[in-house]
């Protein structure tokens, strides 16, 4: 079984990194851990900049992100998974998407990021992360 775990550092998203952890998969299971980046945005339409700074950026996005990556991937690797951490630039929902067709997953595993609703649009299988609730005074 293969397994595409996309993670952004949330507490949604650890939730369900825990979650796919502490679950009892088939022995050949796989979990690639994916994170996804921009890089920024040439606003000023290409007047007195060349963005060549751009590519510099993006490196070292890319950079940091394999070194989160990494450390958000230790409870995978110490659950006995074989874990792989693609780091994709461009938008979360199109790495995604693209990530799941090229490598062929059977599972896309996510963390709810809206607040969970009380009526039939829930979403079976969301992980939400917990929260306090604000006490309020009288």
């Amino acid at each position: 079984m293969r397994i595409l775990l996309a993670l952004d550092g949330s507490p949604s998203s650890i939730v369900a990194r825990d979650l796919v952890a502490g679950l009892a998969w088939p022995a050949e299971t796989s979990v690639d851990v994916l994170c996804a980046f921009h890089t920024p945005a040439d606003w000023t339409g290409g007047v007195g900049s060349t963005m060549d700074w751009a590519g510099d950026a993006s490196d070292a996005m890319r950079d940091g992100l394999e070194r989160q990556q990494r450390e958000l991937a230790e409870p995978l690797v110490a659950a006995a998974r074989h874990v792989e951490c693609p780091v994709v630039e461009g938008r979360a929902a199109d790495a995604i998407s693209d990530t799941a067709r090229e490598r062929n997953v059977d599972l896309i595993v996510i963390g709810q990021r809206r607040p969970q609703r009380s009526d039939s649009r829930r979403r079976i299988g969301a992980c939400r992360a917990p929260h306090r609730r604000k006490e309020t005074t009288r």
